[in-house]
């Protein structure tokens, strides 16, 4: 079973977002009153079926502090043209410190200014992407969380103690040696995280769930509209990861790039999203959702084709939606059956659940690996276990996926490339916290020039530069 799972974009074309796209809703006198509840027109081809979620409707990252005692602030290096050197302080009263930080099995008990609290490293408790958080209560009725990618769990704790908390304030205070770059680059009360009943309207377009015993792909689009501020919107792509700047329909935006979130039982796919500000205090996000392996999708166009809904439209469910034929999107390939694959005196193994790609330390020592597609399974690459890059090739001769042993001392694996701003984490065959020997990585998320493993504490041990 994959621990640690990936962000997986798979093969997805989005059509180009441009600058001269232009803001053709008029939207600016319901927003005194309530959010616009935007539907597409035309509907996207291929989706049949058009469903209303009006105010209440969760999604996985809206959610609103306490006006009066909760806020959130992003801290980074204001000079860059993303936030780096990242760190996000939540301060929320009379929350539960589960609801807005994770649960799971890569939560760890911690001592955080004399208080009982929670960590979690590398981003094993599905909250943000290859991140690490600490939150602990610092009195009855008042939770505080520190999260960052740039700094693991020990420098978090550090940089809490020194925090200056004034009854349900708190600011930066001494910060650990050597710790620079954290200016204020936003602060806001709406936090993307699940959880609170938002007040938000969403259409959703997909295809007709399939009978019982049925293999189809889920597929759906959708439109979301929630409350929030710009702070919020630079707190969404943080929280995602993978994200660049991009204009839709005129305004200031960006383009993400994630997994779907958690279901149970979990399972991967494609997530990818606009989100933007609409107009002040409207967010917007529109996103494509997939447990396909591969689709072409204008997701720019659908975002341009938004408008508001008449009364009637929205009230009634008479929503337009697409006459054509619904799209069709494969099956699956299930974990279940990648791991019937796996030899039975394997020392250990790591899959990559729906992408179809596995490794595992064969009796001998070495290193192997394998994938599976709708064909079948292809041949299985072995290798000394030294080596730490290994590929997987398709057979097209496409390399998929790269994989390899774990330098001892080390607990995950950060897959970079240039020009892509955070590092991409990879599957293991334990969660990092057990002493993973195994990962693998799937280049659907993108081919990185070098993997570079870490200790515990986000420390870089060993760096291995890859040329395909």
């Amino acid at each position: 079973m994959a621990a640690l799972a990936a962000a997986t974009i798979a093969v997805v074309t989005v059509h180009a977002v441009t600058d001269d796209r232009r803001n053709d809703v008029a939207i600016g006198g319901e927003v005194e009153v309530g959010l616009p509840r935007l539907i597409a027109d035309p509907p996207p081809d291929g989706y049949p079926v058009a469903t209303l979620e009006a105010e209440g409707a969760q999604t996985a990252w809206e959610s609103t502090l306490d006006a009066e005692s909760g806020y959130t602030v992003l801290y980074g290096d204001v000079a860059a043209p993303d936030p780096s050197n990242d760190l996000v302080l939540t301060v929320a009263a009379g929350a539960q410190t589960d609801m807005l930080y994770g649960h799971g099995e890569g939560l760890q008990p911690v001592t955080v200014r004399g208080h009982r609290g929670q960590a979690c490293a590398h981003g094993r408790c599905g909250v943000i992407p290859g991140g690490s958080t600490v939150s602990w209560d610092e009195r009855s009725g008042l939770t505080i969380i520190l999260q960052s990618r740039s700094f693991g769990v020990e420098s978090l704790v550090a940089i809490a103690d020194g925090l200056e908390v004034d009854g349900h304030q708190a600011e930066l205070g001494r910060l650990p040696p050597g710790t620079t770059g954290l200016d204020e680059v936003g602060r806001t009360q709406h936090w993307p995280t699940a959880g609170d009943d938002p007040t938000g309207h969403r259409v959703i377009y997909g295809i007709e769930q399939p009978a019982a015993g049925t293999a189809r792909v889920r597929h759906e689009v959708s439109a979301t509209v929630t409350p929030g501020d710009a702070a919020a919107l630079t707190l969404r792509a943080w929280q995602t990861g993978n994200g660049h700047r991009v204009t839709v329909r005129g305004h200031d935006g960006w383009i993400l790039m994630g997994s779907p979130p958690q279901e149970d039982p979990p399972r991967q796919g494609i997530r990818l999203s606009l989100i933007w500000m609409e107009a002040p205090g409207v967010l917007v996000d529109a996103t494509i959702q997939t447990m396909a392996l591969e689709i072409d999708f204008d997701l720019a166009g659908f975002a341009e084709s938004l408008r508001p809904a008449t009364d009637a439209e929205w009230s009634h469910g008479n929503v337009p939606a697409s006459d054509a034929p619904a799209i069709e999107v494969g099956t699956d390939i299930t974990d279940t059956e990648v791991t019937s694959y796996v030899p039975d005196d394997a020392q250990a193994s790591a899959t990559t659940d729906l992408l179809g790609g596995a490794a595992y330390l064969a009796a001998d020592g070495q290193i192997c690996g394998f994938m599976v597609d709708q064909q079948g399974k292809l041949p299985d690459t072995c290798g000394p276990a030294d080596q730490r890059i290994h590929e997987l090739r398709d057979r097209g001769g496409t390399v998929r996926f790269l994989f390899g042993t774990m330098p001892a001392g080390t607990v995950a694996v950060q897959a970079r490339r240039s020009g892509v701003e955070e590092p991409a984490p990879a599957f293991h065959d334990v969660f990092p916290e057990q002493s993973p020997r195994i990962w693998i990585f799937s280049t659907d998320i993108f081919v990185p020039e070098a993997v570079t493993f870490v200790d515990d504490d986000n420390n870089p041990v060993e760096t291995v530069p890859y040329t395909p």
